[in-house]
């Protein structure tokens, strides 16, 4: 939720609803709209990988369910999150975006 929305997990600045993360992120959840538009504005968002945020965001929501039992065991999250891999191009190296120093 942090890596999409860029926002932090707990946010005193937010009104008392929103201060978690968790809270404000299920409720945007199901509002296309306002999903669009809580994601990070580091991330360049088209067609392509929008689908590919949507499942990270799908998955980080039962990543923090209440009852344990209800959390995706970690195969099942590598699964999905290598299901992505494929779909995913590195940024070009001369790129805004591109941190110097990590290599790919």
């Amino acid at each position: 939720m942090e890596l999409i929305t860029g926002r932090k997990a707990i946010d005193q600045s937010q009104d008392e609803e929103s201060v978690s993360i968790v809270n404000w992120f299920r409720k945007i959840r199901s509002d296309k709209k306002a999903f669009s538009l809580s994601i990070d504005d580091a991330i360049e968002v088209d067609e392509g990988n929008l689908d590919s945020i949507s499942t990270v965001a799908e998955l980080a929501m039962h990543c923090c369910e209440r009852e344990p039992y209800q959390r995706p065991e970690m195969a099942h999250v590598v699964n999905v999150l290598s299901s992505l891999d494929d779909k995913w191009t590195p940024t070009e190296p001369d790129s805004d975006h591109y941190i110097l120093g990590i290599d790919p």
